[in-house]
């Protein structure tokens, strides 16, 4: 394995923790990934999740006790993370090029979110698929997502001729 070609890809709250990863990989002994794909990933995991916490929610996550968040159970420790944790910073410590693929139509994770990670640095191309929700539901989208992705990781990733 070519561990100078190896690319990390994250969909959703998979995208901060890609990112996050991304950024951690400086003075340790894991290589950074040549390349950064986010799907429909939050990038402000404050600004997105903390709005939906009731008071009597952070009463409980403060106090020790988990939560039902939807269908999830979330406990305290995660709690934490979303006050503390920072995918954007962690993303701007990265060096490699990073592809953002968005559907305009997500009602998860809003399209400002993949704007914002263009404007942390360079190197970043933000795709956003017109209609398309978070998870990218339709064959036509996901056909899409996947090409785009292929297309841009072949092209970052492919040896230079010796």
């Amino acid at each position: 394995m070519d561990r100078t070609r190896l690319a990390v890809l994250g969909l959703s709250l998979g995208g901060a923790v890609a990112a996050l990863l991304a950024g951690e990989t400086e003075g340790s002994d894991l290589p950074p990934p040549a390349a950064l794909v986010l799907w429909s990933a939050v990038a402000d995991l404050q600004e997105l999740f903390l709005p939906a916490v009731t008071p009597e929610a952070r009463a409980r996550l403060e106090g020790g006790d988990p939560v039902v968040w939807g269908a999830e159970e979330v406990g305290p420790a995660f709690y934490q993370d979303l006050l503390h944790l920072e995918p954007l910073a962690g993303f701007a410590r990265h060096r490699g090029p990073a592809l953002v693929v968005h559907g305009e139509g997500d009602g998860v994770v809003p399209p400002g979110q993949a704007r914002r990670w263009g404007q942390v640095r360079g190197g970043v191309d933000v795709v956003l698929v017109p209609g398309a929700g978070h998870t990218f539901e339709r064959p036509d989208w996901e056909r899409e997502v996947l090409e785009v992705t292929v297309r841009w990781l072949v092209k970052r990733l492919q040896r230079s001729a010796a």
